[in-house]
């Protein structure tokens, strides 16, 4: 039979599953944020972006053995350029153990994650903590309101206390005690557990909003609930923008040199369909408009004008 376990293996259990999730969802983001393509069969696209994600660096070279073209993770050997590019190059699978020592500028390609060349892992980690972190604290602020009070007795009506607590955690409409039970031998504290769930709900979107943002999604952290204002909505675009961006650059970087040394057309791109740039443009028209007066705007319902 299983060992059931106690309150403190339980709590763990279920510290552990939530954070776990946390960093899986935003895990699996990061990962597919991104779509290559040109690729041949024998490179695989998820396995390229686990590597920039955990390592910041992925190599892409042909095997002169296999005669295919691979995209590992990248382990610099030594030896760089005025510029901090590493001459000598290795590649290695997380899997079986390949390892291919025999690499350079000039038979390689070193895909980075982002222009400072550093990995998404601790990032992503400190998203999920403050995640977790959110997340737990509802549970318990849930679990508080079941039970806001502290009960304190002697030793020989514990057992009776326990038995009436069962009743009322049962959800019995009537709870039965005995005749020798004396409620004067009681004293109740109150833990005076306020109802935060409202405000760390809205934390927690604010945490899963800033993560995506990081990660070059648009998402809106603002817990305005009227109209926000065009200036405010371009502020948040040039955030997302700018972290996209930053790793979008890199890969576009990489695209380039792989087509040209290994005679194929490869490209990436943001996989998203808000189409942000589009929508930003579409912003900065609208906003000539309307301050060219071509465009007005209700200030209360947010609907064009018209002269009709």
């Amino acid at each position: 039979m299983a060992r059931k376990h106690n309150a403190f293996e339980d709590s763990a259990i279920l510290n552990n599953s939530t954070y776990s999730m946390w960093f899986n969802r935003l895990y699996g983001v990061a990962i597919n944020a991104f779509e290559w393509q040109g690729l041949p069969d024998s490179v695989d696209e998820r396995y390229l972006e686990k590597m920039l994600f955990w390592y910041g660096q992925a190599i892409w070279f042909k095997d002169d053995v296999l005669n295919k073209e691979l995209c590992l993770q990248c382990v610099p050997a030594g030896e760089f350029d005025i510029y901090g590019y590493p001459i000598r190059r290795q590649a290695a699978s997380t899997y079986n153990g390949y390892i291919n020592a025999d690499l350079n500028e000039s038979n390689s390609v070193i895909i980075y994650n982002n222009r400072t060349r550093t990995p998404d892992l601790d990032s992503v980690i400190l998203f999920a903590k403050r995640l977790y972190e959110c997340e737990r604290t509802i549970d318990v602020n849930i679990k508080n309101q079941k039970t806001p009070g502290l009960i304190v007795c002697d030793e020989k009506t514990r057992l009776s206390l326990k038995n009436v607590y069962m009743q009322y955690d049962g959800n019995m409409p009537v709870i039965f005690a005995n005749r020798t039970f004396d409620p004067n031998q009681l004293q109740y504290i109150s833990t005076g557990a306020p109802y935060l769930v409202d405000k760390l709900q809205m934390q927690k979107g604010k945490y899963y909003s800033e993560a995506l943002t990081y990660l070059g999604y648009e998402s809106n952290a603002s817990d305005k609930r009227e109209r926000m204002l065009s200036s405010e909505i371009m502020t948040n675009l040039g955030v997302t923008e700018s972290n996209r961006t930053n790793r979008l650059t890199s890969r576009q970087e990489a695209a380039a040199k792989i087509s040209k040394m290994f005679n194929r057309e490869v490209t990436v791109r943001f996989r998203s369909d808000l189409q942000l740039s589009q929508y930003t443009e579409n912003m900065d028209k609208a906003m000539a408009a309307m301050e060219s007066g071509e465009l007005v705007i209700d200030d209360v319902t947010g609907e064009v004008i018209t002269d009709e």
